[in-house]
């Protein structure tokens, strides 16, 4: 098991990772690449900070209010002023949010910070009508110091653990519990080998002949 004191973060995931989600969208709600590289940033920060002796488990909604209002399959609670999406933010606010059923709603200002302005509920995803529609825009979920995953629609990405990156098929179409990493590693995913110290990109290192 990767010591967490030495993992790093690799900015070069979102070259990857934002034409996938580019192409996967359809013209529905997707940060810019700039936007996206910044919040995984935070993200993956916010995944080594503890709250109260407990690991920081989130999932961020990348979507604003007024975009979140058009769909009606979920509710919102915004705060009164939203607040910087900040690795401290975050962990301040995981405890009070359920990951599987509650959302941090993130947009970005006109300035182009990233900020934290809600709650976003969904409920049981596994409950919902039309789930492929219903998420059509981008989460990333934190569920372990140096652990998050990416997903939009019905779809998972990208997963970043132990300083390894797995990028998972276009038809790789079921999600399995976000919160059990046994679950996570199944066999749709491909393996990229782990960023070197400095935060280098991933190496490659599929086995597929």
């Amino acid at each position: 098991m990767a010591d967490p004191r030495k993992l790093t973060y690799p900015p070069a995931l979102v070259d990857r990772l934002h034409p996938v989600l580019e192409a996967a969208q359809h013209g529905l709600p997707l940060p810019t690449k700039t936007q996206l590289g910044e919040v995984l940033g935070i993200a993956w920060a916010a995944t080594m900070l503890e709250e109260e002796g407990r690991r920081t488990v989130f999932t961020l909604a990348c979507i604003g209010p007024e975009e979140l209002a058009e769909r009606k399959w979920a509710s919102a609670s915004p705060f009164a002023h939203a607040v910087p999406c900040e690795p401290a933010r975050i962990a301040k606010l995981a405890p009070a949010a359920d990951p599987r059923e509650t959302m941090l709603g993130v947009r970005w200002t006109e300035q182009g910070q990233p900020e934290i302005w809600g709650l976003v509920y969904v409920g049981d995803p596994s409950i919902l009508m039309d789930y492929n529609i219903g998420l059509a825009f981008v989460r990333i979920v934190g569920f372990k110091p140096g652990g998050f995953v990416v997903e939009a629609m019905m779809q998972r990405f990208l997963m970043y653990s132990g300083g390894d990156a797995r990028w998972y098929e276009a038809d790789s179409d079921t999600i399995p519990s976000l919160f059990l990493e046994s679950q996570l590693l199944d066999s749709t995913a491909q393996h990229l080998g782990g960023a070197d110290d400095d935060g280098a990109a991933v190496r490659h290192e599929s086995g597929a002949s």
